[in-house]
This record gives structure tokens, C-alpha cells and sequence, in this order.
């Protein structure tokens, strides 16, 4: 949003000179303005770092997320892995028992 500030019309040929007084509140009222706008920008700054932050934050939970994910699904996959190892074991000592027992 963008807010024009006041113009004070420029004096023309046979206009008085602004008083003191007159100049002194102009200079109040664009203060005032400019401390406003200034006020504005700082809050919008404010803002959109808090805005990039929480950004920041929800990319690293989903990049944990997903880390984690796939350090379950690697582990579920080594377990099974395990199992078929340790059955494949089994069923070899099994075997060689047998034919230890055979002769």
C-alpha cells in the first residue's frame, strides 16, 4: 500500500510567505508522517522475518521428517534382511547337524 503524503501547495506569484508558525506545523505533520511510514516499514520488516523463520523452521522439520522416514524404512529393510540371514543360518546348521548325526 502505498500512502502519498500531504503537499502543501507551492506558493504562487503574489501569495504571501508561509508564517513561522505555519512552517513549524508543516514540519510537524510531515515528521509525524515520516515517523509513521518509517513505524509501518519497520513492523512489515518485522514481519517478514518472523514469516522467513517459521519458513525456515517448517523446511527443517520436513527435511527431519523425511530423514527419519527413510532411516525406518532402511532399518525395517536391514531387519529383514537379518531375518532372512539368520534363517538362512538356521536352516544350514540344521542341515549340517544332520548329516553330522547320518554317519
Amino acid at each position: 500500500m502505498i500512502v502519498k503524503a500531504w503537499q502543501w501547495p507551492a506558493p504562487g506569484p503574489g501569495d504571501e510567505t508561509m508564517t513561522d508558525g505555519t512552517m513549524k506545523y508543516c514540519e510537524t505533520v510531515r515528521g509525524r508522517e515520516l515517523q509513521e511510514r518509517q513505524r509501518r516499514s519497520r513492523r512489515r520488516r518485522e514481519a517478514d522475518d518472523i514469516d522467513e523463520a517459521i519458513a525456515s523452521l517448517r523446511a527443517g522439520a520436513a527435511s527431519r521428517h523425511t530423514f527419519v522416514e527413510e532411516l525406518f524404512d532402511l532399518l525395517r529393510r536391514r531387519e529383514k534382511g537379518w531375518q532372512a540371514l539368520l534363517a538362512a543360518f538356521n536352516i544350514f546348521t540344521s542341515h549340517l547337524k544332520q548329516k553330522i548325526a547320518s554317519y
